[in-house]
């Protein structure tokens, strides 16, 4: 299997010959080899996607946590508490 580097190579080959046809009026091979080409681009960038590691899950606040800012707000009166008013 090709590396993402190759097959990218390979597109860029393709889209070249693809101006070329085109320049020259093959506008049907033109389109044969641009959409081959893009095909290569999907696949290369499909291969990088499926290898690169997931980012890590976002942490969540503990629990307990909360419950002592919930605690803290209410016994300091829910001074500075915008919430329910």
């Amino acid at each position: 299997m090709a590396s993402p580097k190759e097959l990218r190579q390979q597109a860029e080959r393709l889209f070249a010959l693809a101006l070329q046809a085109r320049e020259r009026g093959d506008i049907p091979l033109a389109d044969q080899l641009t959409e081959r080409a893009m095909q290569y681009l999907e696949e290369a960038n499909g291969f990088e996607d499926s290898h690169e590691p997931s980012p890590p899950e976002r942490p969540q606040a503990p629990v307990p946590q909360q419950h002592q800012q919930q605690a803290q707000r209410l016994t300091d009166g829910g001074e500075g508490d915008t919430g329910n008013e």
